[in-house]
C-alpha cells in the first residue's frame, strides 16, 4: 500500500476546520471517494478476466476486511479510502505475479494513470462540498432560529 502526501491544501482546510468534525469528515470521505471512484472503474477494467471475480472485488472504500486490517497500517488522524481488490488472495498473485506466472498488473497502472487527475478533482471537490455543507449549517441555524422566535 502505497503512502501518498499532497501539500498546498491550506485553505481548504482552514474551510474545513470551521465545520464540525463530523461534517468535516463526512466531506472528506464524499470527496476522497468521488476522486478515487475512477481509478476502481480502471482497475476494473484492467483486471485480468478469468471468472470475473477479481473485477468484482475491486471496490471503494472506508474500511478493510478484518484480514486487510492485520497487513495494512491505517492513519488514525485522518480519513482513510482504500481502492482495489477486496481480500482475494489471488489478487496480489495477479497484480504481482508468482514464480510460474508472469505479472498481470492492474492496480499499479491505474494507479500511475489516475492519481494526477485525482488530485485536481479532490481541490474541486473539497470546495464544493465545504460550500454545500456551510449551506446546509447555515438552513439548520435558521430553521432552529425561526423555531425559537415562534
Amino acid at each position: 500500500m502505497a503512502k501518498w502526501k499532497v501539500s498546498g491544501f491550506r485553505d481548504m482546510d482552514a474551510a474545513l476546520a470551521s465545520l464540525p468534525k463530523a461534517t468535516r469528515r463526512n466531506v472528506a470521505i464524499r470527496v476522497l471517494k468521488g476522486a478515487a471512484q475512477p481509478m476502481a472503474d480502471d482497475m476494473e477494467e484492467r483486471a485480468p478476466e478469468r471468472t470475473g471475480k477479481l473485477k468484482r472485488t475491486v471496490k471503494v472504500s472506508t474500511r478493510l476486511s478484518k484480514g486487510e486490517r492485520k497487513k495494512t497500517a491505517a492513519s488514525k488522524s485522518g480519513v482513510n479510502v482504500y481502492i482495489g481488490p477486496g481480500p482475494l488472495k489471488r489478487a496480489r498473485l495477479q497484480e504481482l505475479g508468482t514464480e510460474h506466472s508472469a505479472p498481470q498488473a492492474f492496480v499499479r497502472p491505474a494507479w500511475d494513470a489516475g492519481k494526477k487527475k485525482a488530485v485536481a478533482d479532490i481541490a474541486d471537490s473539497v470546495a464544493i462540498e465545504i460550500r454545500k455543507a456551510l449551506g446546509r449549517r447555515a438552513r439548520k441555524i435558521n430553521r432552529a432560529t425561526r423555531k425559537r422566535s415562534q
